[in-house]
């Protein structure tokens, strides 16, 4: 597990982070669970995955959250628009400096 999982995991079981939403304010710590009901270590865990996966999902379906990933797609789509941009104004540029060299050559020629 990583060190994030583990901290949350560690501040869920002291209490420190109960309200995961306002839907989800008056959850327990499982830590006074165990102390009321000598509950296992390993019904705890997964309380506390199920309580984190909760977590997961709000912040996933917040509005909050989906105008964050809104502004973060259309300013990647911005970026590639400007990039495919780029990429053409070359490409034309290259012609016309290619057009430019074959009517000098063949200005030259002529000249010769």
């Amino acid at each position: 597990m990583s060190n994030k999982i583990i901290k949350q995991q560690l501040k869920i079981l002291n209490g420190e982070e109960l309200r995961v939403n306002k839907r989800f304010q008056k959850l327990k710590s499982p830590l006074n669970k165990v102390i009321e009901n000598k509950v296992d270590q390993d019904e705890v865990l997964k309380e506390n995955l199920k309580l984190l996966q909760k977590k997961k999902v709000i912040k996933t379906e917040s509005k909050a959250a989906q105008k964050k990933r809104d502004i973060i797609n259309s300013n990647i789509e911005k970026e590639n628009s400007k990039i495919q941009e780029k990429i053409r104004m070359n490409k034309r540029l290259q012609k016309q400096k290619k057009e430019k060299r074959r009517a000098q050559e063949m200005f030259s020629v002529q000249m010769h």
